[in-house]
């Protein structure tokens, strides 16, 4: 099973994108940096400006979290 990238980084905005990577990175590789991601999205209560503010798809977010369910 998969579901699209969780990461948005628009064109006019990479930077600021990046930056709000770097809080969710896991030395271990992408699949730990995606759980981080995934566990902080359930801990804000899957909250879609929360994930606006953040660089990250809520639509890719709550689709994981569907097929975890």
């Amino acid at each position: 099973m998969s579901v699209p990238n969780i990461f948005l980084r628009p064109r006019e905005q990479q930077a600021q994108a990046d930056g709000a990577k770097r809080k969710f990175i896991h030395p271990d590789g992408d699949h730990l940096t995606m759980l981080n991601a995934f566990n902080a999205f359930v801990a804000k209560q899957m909250n879609p400006d929360w994930c606006w503010d953040n660089y990250l798809s809520h639509r890719a977010l709550k689709q994981t979290n569907d097929v975890r369910n």
